[in-house]
């Protein structure tokens, strides 16, 4: 009777690995890459670090990630030193897409004279003090508007909040059906 246990185990375990092994392959064949943004600012770049390596993990096969983050500061010169310090932190820390240089940083700063850009310029005028909505001094919570323009050569890209971990299949999430969509969202 044990004996016939062990074989149930045995078997059961190596059907497991044969579906996991054969899930893993058929997922590199197709070897489609995910495309993943994120936004960091000073505050969030640690935090920011953190949700790469979440997003990375979470994938079935981690080579097939590209990470687009967008560093923003106060002005293009610290968005700039802030890209370079992510850039050599991403190598350090995720090494499975540094080795492939599968990411890019690029800084940004929000356009002062429209939209966010300006919205964010009345918030710093207006007494100190005052409540608003903005997590972030340089607008980082509103890149995500951008990714569009700033990723144009992208067809398609996966936005990610910095104040999220992600947990679960990222290539069920990359292949959901969204019609007409160039963005979708983790919030």
């Amino acid at each position: 009777m044990l004996t016939f246990f062990l074989f149930i185990v045995i078997s059961l375990l190596h059907c497991f690995t044969l579906t996991s092994e054969a899930h893993i392959s058929k997922a590199r064949q197709v070897a489609e890459k995910i495309h993943v943004a994120l936004a960091v600012d000073s505050k969030s770049a640690r935090d920011g670090l953190i949700v790469a390596t979440s997003v990375v993990n979470s994938a079935f096969v981690p080579e097939n990630v590209v990470l687009h983050v967008v560093t923003t500061g106060v002005d293009m010169t610290y968005a700039e030193t802030l890209a370079t310090e992510f850039r050599e932190h991403l190598k350090s820390c995720l090494p499975v897409i540094a080795s492939r240089e599968q990411y890019e940083v690029k800084p940004f700063v929000l356009p002062r004279e429209r939209g966010f850009g300006a919205q964010l310029e009345r918030r710093k005028t207006v007494a100190m003090g005052g409540s608003s909505h903005w997590n972030s001094d340089s607008g980082a919570d509103m890149v995500r508007f951008y990714l569009p323009e700033i990723f144009s050569h992208l067809e398609r890209i996966l936005y990610v909040d910095n104040d999220v971990i992600v947990s679960c299949c990222l290539e069920e999430i990359w292949s959901a059906y969204i019609p007409d969509g160039k963005a979708v969202g983790i919030a």
